[in-house]
């Protein structure tokens, strides 16, 4: 019974430690909390004291045990402390029997029509959208747009699809934290977002601009199973300057409904 409730919380609060502050870890709970830390950010040792909120020396004998053991490893540039390579292994075979993947894999060692933008397959992972893997289709630069970039729900046309479809305790729960801005666009009024939901729900794609990043745009679209589960979402990201070419928008659009719908019924969904 002990393992099971550890392993539900972490997949809830997965890739967020900010409702894991003054609570009182012990055990396993302590390192799975260190864990997720470190993997939303490198850090140092005080970092981990002051967002757990555990004693330096029992944070300072943690770090130490999962350094030993290569779950993390010591940055010697930046004096923190990063995932380390067995972390990384037992977290690849995630991937290596994701279906969403497999069935994303499939169907884009197919299309060679998309272009211009940089396509995301993306998870939720608690309360963050998770690019699980990334390919790029366009021969300019975008930032954070790669393997393992997150983003929370509420910023971005992915999150927000994510968000959209899942159970309504789960947005309701979500809604009730504070909402940061990534950029003055982000959208942090939750009436808005609200409407937002509401608006994805019918029409299965949302398009976002600047919200993550100033010069970049997004469009997303949901990934379902066969019990209609949302599983993830596909999402096209390109530079904001192509949003002033409709035809770009359309195109775009129409293939992104067209690659999580095909995507969708190799999963099941009908």
């Amino acid at each position: 019974m002990y393992n099971l409730k550890i392993n539900k919380k972490i997949k809830k609060n997965s890739l967020d430690h900010s409702n894991l502050i003054n609570s009182n870890l012990k055990g396993a709970e302590r390192i799975f909390a260190i864990l997720r830390v470190i993997g939303m950010s490198p850090s140092r040792v005080i970092d981990i004291k002051e967002k757990l909120n555990i004693p330096w020396t029992t944070a300072h004998r943690v770090i130490k045990n999962l350094e030993k053991s290569n779950f993390i490893k010591f940055n010697a540039k930046t004096k923190r402390y990063e995932i380390g390579s067995e972390m990384w292994y037992i977290g690849s075979s995630y991937l290596f029997n994701n279906s969403l993947l497999t069935a994303s894999l499939k169907y884009l060692s197919t299309e060679n029509k998309i272009k211009n933008v940089d396509i995301q397959i993306v998870e939720r992972i608690g309360n963050n959208s998770v690019v699980i893997h990334a390919e790029k289709k366009q021969r300019e630069k975008i930032p954070n747009a790669q393997y393992g970039f997150h983003l929370p729900l509420h910023a971005g046309s992915r999150g927000l699809i994510l968000l959209a479809f899942e159970k309504n305790d789960f947005i309701k729960n979500y809604l009730k934290q504070n909402l940061k801005k990534l950029t003055p666009e982000t959208q942090i009024n939750k009436v808005v977002i609200k409407q937002k939901i509401e608006e994805i729900q019918k029409l299965k794609i949302f398009l976002s601009v600047g919200d993550v990043q100033k010069h970049t745009a997004s469009v997303a679209s949901p990934v379902f199973d066969e019990n209609r589960n949302i599983l993830g979402c596909v999402c096209f990201v390109f530079l904001r300057k192509h949003c002033k070419d409709k035809e770009f928008l359309k195109n775009i659009s129409k293939k992104i409904k067209i690659m999580t719908m095909k995507i969708s019924s190799e999963l099941g969904y009908k």
